[in-house]
């Protein structure tokens, strides 16, 4: 997760995954890197042995010793394409707070 101060640099922050929870229709996992309220929305990357960084999860919550992320499985891979405007059907994404 990272980010960005009012004097222009983006931050980051190390930490291992700490609890996968199985539950059905659960995709979240807890971690330990230290996040803010503005990570909310923001990947969380792996990187492997070659250095190279994947996107795992998008924060959704802060808690107290950890923070959680929902895993990007197909399914939600599949969702958010199927959300993307194609140029022929606009989407309108409705958000309800």
């Amino acid at each position: 997760a990272g980010n960005q101060s009012s004097n222009g640099f983006l931050w980051s922050s190390k930490g291992v995954i700490i609890n996968v929870m199985n539950k059905k229709n659960t995709r979240l996992f807890d971690f330990d890197a230290c996040v803010t309220h503005g990570n909310s929305g923001g990947p969380v990357f792996v990187k492997n042995h070659k250095d190279e960084y994947f996107i795992i999860g998008i924060v959704t919550r802060l808690g107290h010793g950890f923070n959680s992320a929902i895993r990007l499985d197909s399914e939600i891979l599949e969702r958010l394409e199927s959300w993307k405007v194609d140029g022929k059907n606009e989407k309108t994404l409705e958000f309800n707070f």
